[in-house]
């Protein structure tokens, strides 16, 4: 049985855990993703990013994304 090796594993394939599994790869590194449940939520789960997440994950070269959409309506303040 041959042995997998990685340089890091990251427990969460959320925003965070997938950007950072792109940025250290990028490195070259090789990384392990683990993720407890791929199913679509049915209900919204901070998919809402703010202005600087934006530009981080541009950065990264990973604008877009699955369904996503820009925002232009969001008001914190509404009632």
């Amino acid at each position: 049985m041959s042995e997998l090796k990685y340089d890091v594993a990251i427990v969460g394939a959320g925003i965070i855990g997938c950007a950072l599994a792109t940025a250290l790869g990028k490195q070259g590194r090789k990384i392990l993703v683990l993720e407890r449940n791929l199913s679509e939520p049915d209900r919204i789960v901070g998919e809402l990013l703010q202005p600087g997440g934006v530009q981080a994950l541009e950065k990264l070269g990973l604008r877009g994304g699955i369904n996503s959409l820009r925002c232009e309506w969001y008001d914190a303040d509404a009632e």
